[in-house]
């Protein structure tokens, strides 16, 4: 378990407004309504039942206020994104448990891991309270997008990340005073969602206080979208047979392309955990089938379908098929060339770049790949760092590949793997993005390893 001291400023923290008036009005009310009971039943027992109905009334009218105070509260309250770094307190009488978001990682081209930091505020307890543990609350953790769509974390995706990096320290682990440690979320994404934010919070439910749960916790932007709910993949038709999971995506992708291709790349996710090769193959090749037939409204939509097909197909997987990602792509660029807010178009190279990188079994192809991440990085200059660091990973890798391929000219390859992934972690570094860079770090260590002359 990673455990640490913190301190923190009134300028890196958010704290629920009006916390300590919160706190009264719930203990005053629950002290007015015991002793209003308490009174009632002393009244009742002498036949003071005059009384007794005063105290009754007054009881329920205390309730009121406090009931309508409540919802007036959650109605006027505003969401705030806090920005990463800053850090979220929850109220347990003396607001000493808070949260940061402390890194975000990209594994792949669907997957999003967020570490969270969880530290006992020793600042905010009494003298007299001692050292004694504390047990953090139950917590609700999710991914929403820019639609409002949510996405809990991902079993298998979870899995995969731990075989990795190993386990963290669960959310709920007790701390004592000054301690702290990491948590890490892996989510498993739709291609098309956009724009996420990160979300820690209680559960529902009517225990709530007002004002202290209309904080987000911001991880920096990913290619987010769509969704109406937090759900799992487990949809209905994934339990049937092949058949009717093919024939029910086959419907709803006719009619809402869309909107159906998020619950298809979950259904996706789920035969990827069960093993099921066979069923996910078929699947992509019902939507390799349909895709020119497919409505669109606009053509913006289209080439952003197209991209997020190509996607999938350039991601390793059992539906894996860099062919059919290179059409994808091809499609998603002639119409992103055109457009005058260039992000989609490096968007789009960064990621057939990566297709490339993944997939590519030859020289050319690898020599294609650290093209694209170099014309995406045009775009993705030191006005969009964290961008650019993401694709400057990338170009690394691609170099260490492709001197792999190249023999002959292998140093020169290697030195350009090291020289991209060293700015990439400088990048990761300022914006204290630690998973990022140490993954970036253990890419240049292998770069290293291969390139005697970079290491003397």
């Amino acid at each position: 378990m990673m455990q640490s001291t913190l301190t923190t400023s009134a300028s890196d923290a958010f704290v629920p407004a009006l916390a300590p008036l919160v706190i009264l009005a719930l203990l005053g009310t629950a002290l007015l309504l015991v002793c209003a009971a308490l009174g009632a039943s002393v009244c009742l027992a002498m036949r003071r039942f005059g009384l007794a109905r005063w105290l009754g009334g007054g009881a329920l009218a205390v309730a009121v206020v406090y009931a309508v105070l409540l919802v007036g509260a959650a109605l006027v309250s505003r969401e705030r994104t806090l920005a990463p770094g800053e850090k979220k307190y929850f109220c347990e009488i003396d607001c000493h448990i808070a949260y940061d978001v402390a890194s975000t990682a990209a594994p792949d081209a669907a997957t999003r891991a967020v570490t969270v930091r969880t530290w006992f505020d020793e600042s905010t307890i009494a003298s007299f309270r001692g050292d004694a543990p504390l047990r953090p609350n139950p917590r609700t953790v999710y991914l929403v997008d820019e639609t409002g769509g949510r996405y809990a974390p991902s079993e298998a995706a979870t899995r995969a990340w731990e075989k990795t990096h190993g386990p963290s320290t669960p959310l709920d682990r007790g701390l004592r005073p000054g301690e702290s440690y990491t948590t890490t979320f892996v989510f498993a994404l739709p291609p098309e969602a956009r724009t996420p934010r990160f979300f820690l919070g209680d559960p529902p439910g009517p225990e709530n206080l007002p004002s202290t749960e209309r904080s987000t916790l911001r991880s920096p932007p990913r290619s987010l979208r769509r969704g109406d709910g937090v759900r799992g993949v487990s949809l209905r038709s994934v339990n049937g047979g092949m058949d009717d999971l093919r024939r029910h995506f086959r419907e709803v992708l006719g009619s809402d392309p869309v909107g159906a291709y998020r619950d298809w790349f979950r259904a996706q996710e789920e035969l990827r955990e069960r093993g099921d090769a066979a069923t996910a193959r078929a699947l992509a090749d019902d939507l390799w089938e349909l895709l020119p037939t497919l409505p669109f409204g606009a053509a913006e939509e289209r080439a952003r379908f197209f991209h997020n097909a190509a996607v999938f197909f350039g991601s390793p997987g059992p539906a894996a098929d860099l062919p059919r990602a290179r059409r994808a792509f091809g499609v998603a660029l002639e119409h992103f060339a055109g457009d005058p807010d260039r992000g989609w178009d490096a968007r789009a190279r960064h990621n057939f770049g990566t297709a490339l990188s993944n997939l590519g079994t030859t020289a050319g192809e690898l020599e294609e790949a650290v093209a694209l991440f170099e014309k995406a990085l045009d775009w993705r200059t030191s006005e969009r760092e964290i961008a650019r660091g993401v694709t400057l990973h990338n170009l690394g890798i691609a170099w260490r590949r492709l001197a792999e391929l190249e023999p002959g000219l292998a140093q020169a390859h290697l030195e350009s793997s090291g020289a991209a992934l060293r700015e990439a972690i400088g990048i990761r570094q300022r914006h204290g993005l630690v998973e990022g860079r140490a993954l970036s770090e253990r890419h240049l260590a292998e770069t290293l390893e291969r390139s005697p002359a970079q290491r003397r």
